[in-house]
């Protein structure tokens, strides 16, 4: 399965685990309610790059093991 297969399928599974993995580091590193603007920042900011960084560790995986595509 090539990248752009990949990634056309699972994008959405993917977002969820990102979503999933910025609510673990929103809640461990700001457990503060007062701070609900700071905490929708974060969480927002940790699923994007969260999101960035499987997708591009699953290309790096997969461009090592297949070096020809």
């Amino acid at each position: 399965m090539t990248f752009a297969e990949h990634t056309k399928r699972n994008w959405l599974i993917t977002l969820f685990a990102a979503i999933f993995f910025a609510a673990i580091v929103s809640m461990i590193f700001l457990n503060d309610p007062h701070k609900t603007v700071t905490v929708a920042m974060v969480f927002i900011a940790a699923a994007l790059l969260l999101f960035g960084a499987i997708l591009g560790v699953w290309y790096l995986i997969h461009k090592r093991k297949n070096p020809q595509a």
